[in-house]
């Protein structure tokens, strides 16, 4: 299968999933809304879907934004404490991913 990079350099792999101009039929099949066919691989105006061009994780493991926003609070908090004087150290991220993957079930962006 054919992949493309995103802004930063993460491949996608190009598709009627990660297409910019896919719809879901009431069966379920994704079809391309620019040229009206049943894609199974991807047609002549793929384009890269928005969320996938934006997304920026440099592992290649595209992250929920619900996710980025749980850690994204959790550090703000640990700066807001380090501010007031708390000199404990921060949590690593294994950890906030763990309790986060128990409460939820993933971080990866669904599709």
């Amino acid at each position: 299968m054919k992949t493309r990079k995103n802004k930063r350099g993460i491949k996608v792999k190009k598709g009627c999933v990660s297409c910019k101009y896919k719809e879901i039929d009431s069966k379920g099949r994704r079809h391309c809304t620019k040229c009206s066919t049943i894609e199974e691989g991807y047609c002549t105006k793929w384009r890269m879907a928005d969320a996938l061009r934006m997304k920026r994780n440099p592992f290649g493991i595209i992250k929920s934004q619900e996710y980025l926003h749980y850690v994204r609070d959790i550090r703000i908090d640990e700066a807001e404490k380090a501010w007031h004087g708390d000199t404990s150290p921060g949590r690593e991220i294994e950890d906030i991913r763990k309790e986060y993957c128990a409460k939820q079930k993933s971080i990866s962006y669904g599709f």
